[in-house]
């Protein structure tokens, strides 16, 4: 089931609400891994939910694509194609999705590096930022306290394209 979403721009420098909400530092890439093209990085939170929450909504982006789960089901795919100065961002809903208790929210990123017809080459990295809320509590799902990145290993880099 791929989950209703709507998509906005952001300024790439950074200067809209998107960012601002986050409490993150806006991009960025697993630590200690150079960006190089034809990358894949996943992206992992775990996060306790005291109730199940009346409003759920998380914005990601990335510099080429990104695949996005709650609770080991699919829930996007994207972002749409960005047309610089402006990055665009999926707005996700995810409280069908969520649950009372510990959920998990994982993000495969891809980093293409090279220009294409289809594609102009950016800078490797993420953003999201959102808000779960519920009766008497919040929680930033955008806050880098609750995720982990690494390299994937899943995929080998440099296989013919």
């Amino acid at each position: 089931m791929i989950a209703p979403r709507h998509s906005g721009a952001t300024n790439i420098d950074g200067s809209c609400p998107f960012v601002a909400a986050s409490s993150g530092d806006g991009w960025w890439w697993p630590e200690g891994l150079i960006p190089e093209p034809d990358q894949f990085a996943d992206f992992a939170a775990d996060i306790q939910l005291p109730g199940l929450p009346s409003t759920a909504s998380l914005n990601v982006t990335c510099g080429t694509w990104y695949s996005l789960w709650v609770n080991g089901v699919l829930l996007s795919h994207g972002p749409p194609r960005e047309v610089p100065p402006w990055q665009y961002y999926d707005s996700v809903d995810l409280t069908a999705a969520l649950q009372a208790g510990m959920n998990q929210i994982r993000i495969r990123a891809y980093h293409l590096g090279v220009d294409t017809q289809f594609h102009a080459a950016c800078m490797a990295g993420l953003m999201v930022a959102g808000e779960v809320a519920g009766t008497g509590w919040r929680i930033d799902p955008g806050n880098r306290k609750f995720w982990r990145a690494e390299k994937s290993p899943a995929f080998l880099r440099g296989a013919p394209r």
